[in-house]
């Protein structure tokens, strides 16, 4: 009885004593997301693109990678702990700090849009296949390895989102711009919107952190390049909610808990990452240089 007394006491010490460290020094056996958590991905372009992370309020702006050409595409991993990117054409993957870049494919044609799959153990992504920029959607594991071909449509894609339990990906493209979902083996081809028949086309998609929602970007006017709206629908393509915002907006995602939208306005050089409420309100500004800021996305929130 002694003995069990004494091993308890050990045990509640041991655990007072995890308690105050973890709590003076701030660590914690979860430490992918939660020391990612509040940030933001994003690529920054001239001649060449960088990866950064800056706060979702636009502080703290950090350099991630010193690349020497253009990457084209970033997303977070599930947990926030790290990061896919296309560069040179090929899949890479870094920790969010910066640490253990690892390039996933070598050769081949052209990839472009990677994002992870919600458990994080494979990424998705579309590559060309074909001439005047056809391409289709590839997945592989998250080491390189075991790499299938999806869709064998060879039709115009612009961008893809896994659906977050990982059961199916929306696309945009195809011969009509709008937007399509296929189950997560490649079966099941479904059209969802129907845009192309009032000679319009939706050139982005992504999922809300729930599944019940699309974030779409679609042409303002056709006749005009980059004239863009951002609106939501749900995700069997019905009740189209369109937002007040510029006619000039880019790559729209969900925050993680589904309250805000980080995307991209402006065109060419002026181009800036901002953030609003899902109703459109709110808007802010969270970069302001000479430099096309692109491609963000929120940390534990997979594309």
């Amino acid at each position: 009885m002694k003995k069990r007394t004494n091993d308890t006491r050990i045990v509640l010490k041991t655990t007072l004593f995890l308690s105050l460290f973890f709590l003076i020094t701030g660590s914690t056996c979860i430490s992918p997301e939660l020391s990612q958590s509040g940030k933001i991905v994003f690529l920054k372009s001239s001649t060449r693109s960088d990866l950064y992370l800056i706060n979702t309020d636009g502080s703290n702006k950090k350099l991630i990678t010193a690349s020497t050409t253009l990457i084209t595409s970033c997303s977070f991993s599930p947990d926030g702990s790290k990061i896919v990117f296309i560069e040179y054409n090929q899949i890479f993957t870094i920790n969010a700090d910066g640490s253990n870049i690892k390039q996933l494919t070598f050769g081949g044609d052209d990839k472009k849009k990677a994002t992870f799959t919600p458990d994080g153990k494979k990424i998705v992504f579309l590559q060309y296949v074909g001439v005047s920029g056809q391409k289709d959607i590839f997945i592989i594991d998250i080491h390189g390895k075991n790499e299938k071909r999806l869709t064998n449509e060879n039709k115009s894609m612009s961008s893809l989102s896994v659906s977050p339990d990982g059961s199916n990906i929306i696309f945009s493209g195809l011969t009509h711009g709008d937007i399509y979902r296929i189950n997560i083996d490649g079966s099941g081809l479904k059209r969802l919107t129907f845009d192309s028949t009032t000679n319009s086309q939706i050139r982005y998609c992504s999922y809300s952190p729930d599944g019940s929602k699309i974030i779409i970007v679609k042409d303002v006017d056709p006749t005009m390049s980059q004239m863009w709206n951002i609106c939501i629908i749900n995700a069997d393509g019905t009740n189209r909610i369109h937002l007040p915002t510029s006619s000039f907006v880019e790559t729209p995602s969900f925050s993680p808990d589904g309250n805000k939208i980080v995307f991209v306005l402006g065109q060419h050089a002026t181009r800036e990452i901002y953030t609003m409420n899902i109703d459109g309100s709110n808007l802010k500004q969270l970069t302001d240089n000479s430099l096309a800021d692109t491609d963000p996305s929120y940390a534990g929130k997979p594309r």
